[in-house]
């Protein structure tokens, strides 16, 4: 994901596993037009800045909401701090609880709540806007 400013986020590049789930390519596109709400909107922003900012990371659970029902995926952000991204960039890795197989046929609508979040200190701290979340800390 690429920050361009704090409430425009793109998708850098989309692997092929999420396509597939999704069931449409979202690179170069804002990958936050498909959270269920304005309200989960805002909560993601909140947390895409803070990685970017402190930087931090996350962890935890969304509910992908399908036609045939939800499933859940867990997720990992990090950012990427290297000369070129200034600070604007992080990756995100996702972990399903249901195989592609599994949901073969199935419409991806659009992603649900945002559950369980964890920040991770990198060893710059959490902002204080998340320090109501658990932190865990991975840093010596």
């Amino acid at each position: 994901m690429e920050r361009h400013d704090s409430t425009h986020f793109t998708s850098r590049l989309v692997g092929t596993e999420i396509v597939s789930r999704l069931g449409h390519e979202h690179t170069g596109e804002d990958f936050l037009t498909l959270m269920d709400s304005p309200e989960a909107r805002s909560k993601q922003l909140i947390l895409y800045n803070s990685v970017l900012d402190q930087p931090c990371g996350v962890c935890g659970a969304h509910d992908m909401i399908t036609n045939h029902g939800t499933y859940h995926a867990q997720f990992l952000i990090l950012p990427i701090r290297h000369k070129a991204s200034h600070a604007g960039e992080f990756f995100t890795v996702f972990d399903f609880d249901s195989s592609l197989f599994d949901v073969a046929g199935v419409t991806f609508e659009r992603f649900g709540e945002l559950r369980g979040e964890t920040m991770l200190d990198l060893g710059a701290g959490v902002p204080a806007r998340l320090a109501h979340l658990p932190v865990e800390q991975l840093h010596p």
